[in-house]
């Protein structure tokens, strides 16, 4: 998927949520274990770091023209945002290890972004000990639930790279994008 589509569905993802009213009055505030919204990541100067996915913009949704499913979850702290993207072919719950595009066709990558100079780290999955389980696909109004795990490097350093450790999403399932 070349990234100027991904960008563009990640726009398309923020103009549904700026049309729809969220509560954000009850933030999850429950240890990484059991937040259905978390993960822990080591790497790129992260020890054991936990980051909760309580954006506003956390979302999933899916695509009647490519037949894929995109799910957007981030964190936002003083000093960072940290969001993942996954999509994957269909729209239905499934598990998979290690060989994901072949399985699946799925890709996820992680976003890491500094807010103090902009700079944008982009991470691909390694496909080695990778894993992800779509536990609930609800129709849309619900939710589209799971988790990930497994090693991120960045393709332009192979030397930085990302461990992410017990990730868990639930998502608002959106309308599907024609």
């Amino acid at each position: 998927m070349k990234i100027t589509t991904l960008i563009l569905r990640v726009l398309i993802l923020l103009f549904i949520f700026s049309c729809k009213p969220q509560d954000l009055t009850s933030p999850l505030t429950i240890g990484p274990t059991n937040n259905p919204n978390a993960l822990v990541i080591t790497g790129h100067g992260f020890s054991s770091a936990v980051f909760y996915l309580n954006s506003p913009l956390n979302g999933g949704y899916y695509d009647t023209s490519f037949h894929q499913t995109i799910i957007s979850a981030g964190a936002d702290t003083d000093s960072i945002q940290i969001q993942v993207f996954i999509s994957f072919s269909g729209a239905s719950s499934f598990i998979y290890n290690d060989t994901i595009p072949k399985l699946y066709d799925a890709t996820d990558s992680l976003l890491v972004i500094s807010k103090a100079s902009q700079k944008k780290t982009y991470y691909r999955p390694l496909y080695i000990n990778n894993y992800m389980d779509i536990t609930s696909y609800d129709n849309a109004g619900g939710h589209i639930k799971g988790s990930i795990s497994g090693t991120y490097l960045n393709p332009l350093n192979n030397l930085d790279s990302l461990k992410i450790f017990n990730g868990r999403f639930s998502v608002l399932r959106l309308p599907d994008v024609p």
